[in-house]
């Protein structure tokens, strides 16, 4: 299950806005232990590919709508990058360009598992080459259908 961390979640509490909050993001994929929650530090993690938009290295965009309380993916864009540093996949953030990993109660993330099946993010190989594309053709991210109270 997705990890919405402590700033994402603080944030949706005041602007109410998910895609305002991730537009401008990227999805960083890394190797090794996963940590505890969104709010955790990284620990002996290593990036294995960032992904933005393929044709110009911005950051990614949610489509203006969300329909069933689905964000999804800009349409229009190409989420893709080459992979830097060889290795197997074992999760994922979706982050701001400033993150530097560090513990934080305030930064946006969201963090899932990468996987073949069952996983937040459903690949067909966890191992990464350096120097491949990697590309995310669909990310969704649902909201819950209530909150208990």
């Amino acid at each position: 299950m997705l990890n919405f961390s402590t700033g994402l979640r603080a944030g949706q509490a005041v602007t109410g806005s998910l895609k305002s909050l991730l537009d401008g993001c990227s999805v960083r994929i890394y190797s090794g232990p996963v940590p505890a929650s969104a709010d955790a530090a990284l620990s002996g993690n290593s990036v294995l590919v960032e992904v933005l938009q393929q044709t110009t290295g911005d950051g990614l965009t949610f489509e203006a709508t969300a329909p069933n309380a689905v964000l999804v993916k800009s349409l229009s864009e190409i989420w893709e990058s080459d992979v830097a540093l060889s290795g197997d996949a074992t999760f994922f953030r979706i982050v701001k360009p400033a993150d530097t990993g560090g513990a934080s109660t305030t930064e946006i993330r969201i963090q899932g598992t990468c996987g073949l099946a069952g996983a937040d993010m459903p690949m067909s190989s966890t191992s990464l080459v350096a120097g491949a594309p990697h590309r995310i053709d669909y990310c969704n991210i649902a909201l819950p259908a209530s909150i208990a109270g």
